[in-house]
């Protein structure tokens, strides 16, 4: 009786050693890459203290290109991840009434929740905060500059070429408020579509 169950016992462990591991999907695991865009901003300009009425309307646009790092994995068709990412840009806007705002350096940090359209693919939209530095200067000349934190939404397409490398497209949207020196910036947006490549292990 005993013999029997140890050996009833010896075997199946035996077969579990032996059973195939489940495969890893190919969007799974940690990652880097980098990517290059363009982008374009929209940004409301008024007196900090609100001694002046009105406000400035301010476009600003160029060229938007950084790295990104991250670690995700898929349950069944899911996908489930957090990213943090860095750019530089050459965010510029003309002269308006004597306003400016420059954009150089952009980052955030957020999750990435996932849907696979195919073993090797998936859509994708990420949720979480956004630091910009923002290059502000006023009607009067006076120049300001801040790190303004804010919202970052995005979503895009990503897709596995083998290997462990990847590419994606994608469209970034940075949101944020904030008093810079003695200007107030309200409800910036900054958007930017990106193409990017990368490797996963």
């Amino acid at each position: 009786m005993h013999r029997t169950t140890a050996t009833m016992f010896l075997s199946g462990l035996l077969a579990i050693c032996q059973a195939p591991a489940m495969a890893q999907s190919p969007l799974d695991g940690f990652y880097i890459g980098t990517n290059i865009g363009y982008g374009v901003g929209n940004y409301t300009m008024r007196d900090a203290t609100r001694l002046f009425p009105g406000s400035t309307e301010i476009g600003a646009e160029g060229v938007v290109g950084g790295g990104f790092a991250g670690y995700g994995s898929l349950f069944s068709s899911y996908y489930f991840g957090v990213e943090g990412d860095l750019s530089g840009t050459s965010f510029g806007s003309g002269d308006a009434g004597g306003a400016q705002a420059e954009r150089p350096l952009a980052g955030s940090l957020a999750g990435r929740l996932g849907y696979a359209l195919s073993p090797t693919s998936m859509l994708f939209a990420k949720l979480g905060v956004g630091v910009q530095k923002f290059e502000i200067q006023d009607e009067l000349g006076g120049k300001f500059s801040d790190a303004v934190t804010g919202v970052k939404l995005g979503a895009g397409l990503e897709a596995d070429l083998g290997k462990g490398f990847f590419a994606r497209v994608g469209w970034d949207i940075d949101v944020a408020s904030k008093n810079i020196g003695g200007v107030r910036m309200d409800h910036g947006v900054s958007q930017a579509g990106t193409v990017g490549l990368g490797i996963r292990w």
